[in-house]
């Protein structure tokens, strides 16, 4: 990755700056929303314990976010301390697997059993840990609990309410939100339903934009006023403001001061640096973004938006061998990913490796049959780069580009965000149809004047399709720079946590440096 990056310094900032305007980002937060950290365990003195992230214990002020008990148990506080301490071991050194899951979760129901009446805290800790493990309806079963010993418990709600969340019922999710603010508006444990309440109506696709951004806002410095050190509520105070400077440039500097407030409270945090690195992005800095988004996944090597955040960079600039790595990653981590399988058949095809970009390709269709990008990158493959497939020619291959642009045609016609494509396509059925021409034209001289002609594609009649190609890739429009399409809806802070959009578009036939 340092190669690309001694790449990048080569290049002229304003080179870099249009180059930025021509890929998609991935935000974090949106599918990545705000989740609650493990109860840290019982006060001193044996009498009540703290809820997530540190909150108040029985008797102590403020909040009403429920999981508190009247007295704990000696023996109870004595095996859920050692829990809550293996939990942070392990968490550290990320190491979960299901035998550790499954010991550190009965620890923690070993210490709600030696307590009179239960510890839902204990009991809620269990969930996080198989949640830690991605054992989700595990979690689920234990959040349920937790609350059926205190319908009140803040921390098990919110957690629910993040399930519905990343299930695509975003309505559901902000009610239960709403709800569990309203439950106890000013506990510690309240502050994750803050953020994540946030987060939604930042990115709310109906209503008064300004008007949700403002609600946002507020709910960002309830949480802030509750919790000073809540870095959930910085990192999205951040894309709060990049938002905003859509409209305005300053707020890209309020922006940078929440992230360096951010690292200066917990330095290894890593999603604020993914938004550090969009911020970079924005501002034209290029080496510094992927230093931060490298940072992201560094820490958190299952930060997916970091990796594709860096890839799109790396793809971008030609670094194909960097961006195969980071989306061979992004693919582990989330395999049902359309957008990081297109990304990575991109980055073989730059390696020139075409049946990987093809099999890649065809990954992503079977996630989405709907979509319409991969049929056009599968039709830009067998018309630029597919002429010496072995077994085929290059007439062959001028039919199968047509094909994949026809189907990519049936199904990007009529979407706005595709209108570019749609016209580069219909020129490439066009060149595709004159190629083809080109060798039949061949063929028949050949023939007339007595030759046996070699088999099409072969010869002069595959080096006249390369020419026709490459005088097409010379003459194409300037929206098909480059051939990666991927558009996907721009989730401002870019989100790309989304934003979401269409990256690489059409780049003539090179190796990846």
């Amino acid at each position: 990755m340092k190669k690309l990056k001694n790449t990048i310094n080569g290049v002229s900032k304003m080179k870099i700056t249009d180059k930025i305007n021509s890929f998609w980002l991935i935000m974090i937060l949106v599918g990545s929303i705000a989740v609650v950290s493990v109860a840290c365990g019982p006060k001193a003195g044996g009498k009540g314990i703290t809820t997530a992230g540190g909150g108040v214990g029985a008797g102590g002020g403020g909040g009403g976010g429920g999981g508190v008990v009247a007295e704990i148990s000696p023996t109870a506080k004595d095996i859920f301390t050692k829990a809550v301490e293996e939990f942070k071991m392990h968490s550290q050194a990320k190491d979960w697997n299901d035998s550790i899951c499954k010991d550190v979760a009965e620890k923690f129901e070993d210490a709600s059993k030696e307590q009179k009446g239960g510890l839902p805290i204990a009991i809620y800790n269990a969930g996080l840990v198989y949640h830690e493990c991605g054992k989700f309806d595990e979690a689920r079963a234990y959040f349920k609990q937790a609350l059926q010993m205190d319908p009140n418990y803040a921390s098990p709600r919110t957690m629910l309410a993040n399930y519905v969340y990343q299930s695509g019922d975003v309505s559901k999710a902000e009610t239960m939100y709403q709800d569990v603010i309203k439950g106890a508006p000013l506990a510690l444990e309240s502050v994750e339903a803050y953020v994540n309440l946030a987060m939604i109506q930042r990115t709310k696709a109906t209503g008064d934009r300004a008007k949700n951004q403002e609600e946002a806002m507020k709910n960002l410095r309830r949480a802030l006023a509750i919790d000073a050190q809540s870095m959930a509520a910085f990192t999205e105070m951040a894309y709060l403001y990049l938002d905003l400077a859509e409209k305005d440039k300053n707020k890209l500097t309020l922006a940078e001061v929440v992230c360096v407030q951010a690292t200066k409270i917990d330095p290894n945090y890593a999603p604020i640096y993914n938004v550090w690195g969009l911020l970079k992005m924005r501002q034209g800095e290029i080496i510094d973004a992927l230093k931060y988004f490298e940072k992201a996944f560094t820490l958190d090597p299952k930060m997916f938006e970091a990796y594709m955040n860096f890839g799109s960079i790396a793809i971008s600039f030609r670094g194909y061998e960097d961006a195969k790595t980071v989306f061979s990653k992004a693919v582990e981590l989330k395999p049902d990913s359309y957008d990081a399988w297109i990304n990575l058949g991109v980055a073989k095809r730059g390696l020139e490796d075409y049946d990987g970009a093809e099999a890649e390709y065809l990954k992503a269709i079977e996630i989405d049959k709907t979509r319409p990008e991969a049929y056009y990158n599968l039709g830009v493959l067998y018309q630029d780069y597919r002429l010496d497939k072995a077994g085929t020619s290059g007439y062959e291959n001028f039919v199968s580009a047509i094909d994949w642009y026809k189907k990519f045609l049936g199904r990007a016609s009529g979407n706005k965000a595709m209108e570019n494509f749609v016209a580069e396509a219909q020129k490439r059925i066009n060149d595709s149809q004159k190629a083809i021409d080109l060798i039949k034209e061949a063929a028949t001289l050949m023939k007339e004047a007595g030759s046996t002609p070699p088999p099409e594609g072969a010869g002069a009649q595959k080096e006249g399709a390369k020419q026709e190609s490459q005088s097409a890739q010379e003459n194409k429009s300037p929206q098909a720079e480059e051939q990666n399409v991927n558009p996907e809806k721009k989730e401002t802070a870019e989100e790309g946590k989304g934003e979401k959009e269409g990256s690489e578009k059409g780049k003539k036939k090179k190796k990846g440096k």
